[in-house]
C-alpha cells in the first residue's frame, strides 16, 4: 500500500516539475527564430526513452515558438546511417541538437559526425553548449535569456546564414 502511493507521488512531482525546468532551449530559439525566421522546422536526434522529460521540455518551447518539431528516435550506433539519411531527407530548417543525450548529445561520440553531414546539406546545428560550436555547429546560446550567443562566423557565411550582432565568435573545428 505504502508503495502505491510513493509511486504516485512520484510521478506528480515528476509531472509537476516540468514547467520548473525553465524552458533551456527557449532562448536557442529565440535567437534562431529571429535571425532565421524562415526556418520553421526544428530536428532532434536523441533516444527518447532515455530523454523523456527534456523533450517534453522541448515541445512545449517549439510550441511557443511557433517551431514545427521533428523528433528523430536513435537509440542504437547500428541504425545511424539509415536513420539520418531518411530523416534528413524530410529537409529540416535546422538541426537540434539535445545536449544531455547519450549518443548524439554534446559529448556524445556520434555528434561531430551527424554535425559534418548535416552541414553538407547546409543546414544549421544549433543547441546550448558552447562546445557544439568546436565541433562544428553553426550557433549556441546558453540556457538562460541573458546568456551570450556563440556562433561560427566563418561557417555561417559559408552557408549564407544571419547571424544576430552580439555573437560571439568561437573558431570552428
Amino acid at each position: 500500500m505504502f508503495y502505491q502511493t510513493w509511486g504516485r507521488a512520484v510521478a506528480v512531482v515528476a509531472v509537476l516539475c516540468v514547467p520548473l525546468m525553465g524552458g533551456d532551449y527557449d532562448h536557442v530559439f529565440d535567437v534562431a527564430k529571429e535571425v532565421w525566421p524562415e526556418r520553421t522546422m526544428a530536428m532532434a536526434f536523441c533516444n527518447k526513452d532515455a530523454n523523456e522529460m527534456a523533450l517534453i521540455e522541448l515541445a512545449d518551447s517549439a510550441k511557443a515558438h511557433n517551431l514545427s518539431l521533428m523528433i528523430v528516435d536513435l537509440r542504437d550506433e547500428k541504425e545511424y546511417n539509415r536513420t539520418v539519411a531518411s530523416a534528413l531527407s524530410r529537409n529540416p530548417g535546422m538541426v537540434l541538437i539535445i545536449d544531455d543525450d547519450a549518443l548524439l548529445g554534446a559529448k556524445g561520440h556520434l555528434t561531430a559526425r551527424l554535425i559534418y553531414r548535416v552541414q553538407g546539406k547546409d543546414i544549421p546545428v544549433v543547441g546550448i553548449s558552447k562546445d557544439l560550436i568546436k565541433l562544428g555547429a553553426v550557433l549556441a546560446t546558453g540556457s538562460g535569456a541573458g546568456d551570450p550567443v556563440y556562433a561560427a562566423k566563418a561557417l555561417a557565411k559559408k552557408m549564407n546564414l544571419a547571424l544576430p550582432e552580439k555573437t560571439v565568435e568561437v573558431p570552428a573545428k
